[in-house]
């Protein structure tokens, strides 16, 4: 199973949602996870055993993700960029926010995540 994670937040906040990783593998242990991140948190991640790939979102992403499609995209942050690229790739789900028409959406399963914040 192919996932990718988008986090592109403070660093604060992209460490805080690595706390999602052990529970992913448990669930999908053969797995390859996928970061996209900004170069801030690029340390922070960098030696986590549960992150098999990490790019900067700074990365001509679309050129290195054209063929390919993940089974799972989470998309952690709510900002246009992160948006934009959850919405470019081919995926079989997507949890978190992605554009529709230009516009934010939420799917079912995160919305309620999202209202916390």
């Amino acid at each position: 199973m192919d996932i990718l994670i988008i986090k592109l937040g403070a660093i604060g906040d992209v460490l805080r949602t690595t706390a999602i990783l052990p529970g992913l593998r448990e669930k999908y242990p053969d797995s390859l996870v996928t970061w996209v991140t900004k170069a801030d948190s690029f340390d922070i991640l960098k030696n986590n055993e549960f992150i098999d790939k990490l790019h900067l979102i700074q990365e001509n992403l679309a050129e290195k993700f054209k063929d390919v499609e993940f089974d799972l995209v989470i998309n952690l942050d709510d900002d246009l960029e992160a948006c934009k690229l959850a919405s470019s790739l081919r995926s079989k789900k997507i949890i978190g926010t992605y554009l529709d028409d230009d516009k934010k959406v939420y799917t079912d399963d995160s919305s309620s995540w999202f209202e916390m914040g």
